[in-house]
């Protein structure tokens, strides 16, 4: 069977067409993907201190914050942290960024560890 010269010219450009069209594609995809990771809001957290607090276990509340970072990493999405003490020997303060859609998310396990965090 011979084959026309308009049947390879057709193939020909459908595949000059394609690859463009392809990366195009794929390279859309991810600066949507990377634009809505960059897309972040900050989460205030205090968490309540008393002198009862203060006198518990240190150990403790380091068990708490690994069980926080443990939980979000199962999550599965970037979140960033940063802790802050305005005075000190006042309350601990730490901020925690992560994508708007998930902020949800990364509050209930930041209550679900802490139950007397003040979150905002």
């Amino acid at each position: 069977m011979v084959i026309s010269f308009l049947t390879i010219s057709i193939i020909a450009a459908a595949a000059l067409l394609a690859v463009p069209l392809g990366l195009y594609l794929y390279r859309s995809a991810r600066r949507r993907i990377l634009f809505e990771n960059l897309q972040m809001r900050l989460i205030g957290v205090q968490i309540a201190s008393s002198a009862e607090t203060e006198a518990k276990d240190f150990k403790e509340e380091i068990n708490k914050s690994d069980q926080l970072f443990a939980s979000l990493l199962s999550l599965g999405i970037p979140v960033a942290f940063e802790a802050a003490v305005p005075v000190v020997g006042s309350q601990i303060r730490f901020f925690v960024a992560a994508a708007r859609k998930n902020i949800p998310a990364v509050m209930q396990q930041i209550l679900g560890v802490w139950n007397d965090a003040r979150v905002e």
